[in-house]
């Protein structure tokens, strides 16, 4: 899911679910997580992932994450599917990290 705001892109964010947490692993590292990255980088994995049987909704998620996120986008790192984190806003791509 994404929004435009002031030419910026609010993304929301996977960082875990309820038996894993890895909100304070993508704020201590300044790094968002998303794979599976077995298969290799993108967009090379994209018809290895197709003959795993991933679904075309976790490919396109790959894609976008990989191709349309830019530097000062804002990331909203939330738990579980409809679950979002305590307000949390990270600033994709660069060192500076911002809480509200």
């Amino acid at each position: 899911m994404n929004i435009k705001l002031d030419n910026k892109t609010i993304w929301q964010q996977a960082a875990g679910d309820s038996v894993r947490n890895y909100i304070n692993t993508c704020l201590e590292w300044d790094v968002i997580l998303n794979g599976p990255g077995n298969e290799g980088k993108w967009p090379d994995c994209k018809e290895k992932l197709r003959k795993n049987n991933w679904n075309s909704n976790k490919i396109s998620d790959l894609r976008r994450f990989c191709e349309e996120m830019s530097d000062g986008d804002i990331v909203v790192l939330r738990l579980e599917t409809k679950k979002f984190t305590e307000s949390v806003k990270l600033l994709v791509h660069t060192n500076e990290m911002s809480y509200f």
